[in-house]
């Protein structure tokens, strides 16, 4: 069965990446000065018909979680350079 909707949308980058059974999309979240990148922002669009299945794989998570620690606060915005 195929599938309708489930678009993977960058917004603020001005991309969108319909799903394709087995295939992957990677990319890196921080800039190499270890600050976030906000055009990787995304949200998934409504699927319409079929499945979509979605895994998440941190890769340097502890790494990152010394440089990038969550906030305490969940309603503060992350700060841009």
């Amino acid at each position: 069965m195929s599938i309708t909707g489930g678009r993977l949308v960058f917004p603020w980058a001005g991309l969108s990446v319909k799903p394709v059974e087995g295939a992957a999309v990677v990319w890196w979240n921080l800039l190499a000065s270890h600050e976030h990148d906000f055009l990787t922002r995304h949200a998934s669009c409504p699927i319409l018909r079929g499945h979509k299945w979605i895994v998440t794989k941190w890769v340097g998570y502890n790494a990152q979680w010394n440089i990038q620690p969550c906030p305490l606060d969940p309603s503060r915005k992350i700060t841009l350079g």
